[in-house]
């Protein structure tokens, strides 16, 4: 079996340290504060919420499974409703907004729009309000937490105070 060059070895170190190189940028990246738009944890969006009480709180289910069960004191803005963006476009860009879904996603998007419409101080709460109640933190209403739960099982169901 012959063995590949110098140059053929230099060449694949090469290319296989600048991937690597392009791989922790874009991690780093992906949560790093641009404008302080970014994805939180749980317990980070909960630390937020009570260290800084001026926190906008914005809900982007629809108004069904906001009625449901929500965070203490936020507002529902739906993502589906076609006035969304522009009820995003009306708020205060220097506000602090903390946006949340089910499980992230929606929130994920509201984020980026967000980002996209100059908002400096925006957070999305990885996992959604699913993992939030999963993680027994207080919710206004009742939330169901895993409704695909893989063993078949009644879903569970997190209430708040």
């Amino acid at each position: 079996m012959k063995l590949a060059s110098r140059d053929q070895q230099y060449f694949i170190l090469t290319v296989i340290s600048m991937f690597a190189l392009f791989l922790s940028m874009a991690m780093a990246s992906q949560d790093s504060g641009l404008g302080n738009a970014i994805n939180v944890s749980t317990s980070d969006a909960y630390a937020l919420i009570e260290s800084r009480p001026d926190t906008v709180i914005i809900d982007v289910r629809t108004p069904e499974e906001y009625q449901a069960g929500h965070l203490n004191g936020a507002i529902n803005l739906d993502y589906y409703s076609g006035g969304f963006l522009g009820r995003l476009k009306a708020l205060d860009k220097s506000s602090t907004y903390l946006v949340y879904c089910r499980k992230g996603i929606r929130g994920g998007m509201a984020l980026e729009m967000m980002r996209s419409l100059g908002f400096k101080k925006v957070y999305n709460i990885l996992g959604g309000l699913a993992l939030w109640a999963e993680e027994g933190r207080p919710v206004d209403g009742k939330v169901i937490a895993n409704p695909m739960a893989a063993s078949g099982a009644a879903p569970s169901v997190a209430s708040g105070p």
